[in-house]
């Protein structure tokens, strides 16, 4: 079993977008992820605060409309940088981005919720990488829901693959880089 160190984490969680695409995103599919993931959250961490980062080329008018439309509360759209964002938070969700690396980076469990298209697999014959690689994925409410209770249940499943790859990292080649620096005199 994984633990979640809540001692330095705020009760949040980081939601990931992708701007509207005929092959990654249409608005249609975008507003049923943003909802379901949403009601997800709620319905098992009830009404911590939900922070939205969008990617850089979405249309925050969109996301607002969502928002106000469905009167959903407690939430804060940022653009900060993403590991800025997970570093203090519970957990993660995304609408498949690359952030799933940052997540895993920093411990942080993460869930690549997506729905995948005829479009998509078009683009992406072989389906989401970051599924391939072992990131707990799902499309559907009731897996989502399930995946967030096990991060809360702290039974959530890091990909074991990469995150041994982190934990294994040697880093004194960058120490010996410093190390050999000229001094300067000043």
């Amino acid at each position: 079993a994984n633990l979640i160190n809540t001692e330095y984490n705020y009760e949040y969680a980081v939601v990931f977008t992708r701007s509207i695409s005929p092959y990654y995103m249409t608005k249609s599919q975008y507003k049923n992820l943003f909802i379901d993931t949403y009601e997800a959250i709620r319905n098992i961490f009830g009404n911590i605060k939900i922070i939205i980062k969008p990617h850089p080329r979405e249309n925050i008018s969109f996301v607002n409309d969502i928002i106000n439309s469905h009167k959903l509360n407690n939430i804060i759209i940022s653009h900060e940088n993403a590991s800025v964002l997970l570093c203090k938070s519970l957990f993660a969700i995304s609408f498949w981005t690359s952030c799933a690396i940052d997540s895993l980076s920093l411990n942080i469990p993460f869930i690549e919720y997506y729905k995948v298209t005829k479009a998509f697999l078009e683009v992406e014959p072989s389906g989401s990488i970051f599924k391939k690689v072992g990131f707990i994925s799902s499309d559907n409410t009731e897996s989502l829901n399930k995946e967030i209770m096990n991060i809360k249940n702290c039974t959530f499943s890091y990909p074991r693959e990469m995150t041994d790859r982190f934990n294994n990292n040697n880093i004194k080649f960058i120490n010996s880089m410093f190390n050999n620096r000229y001094k300067i005199n000043i």
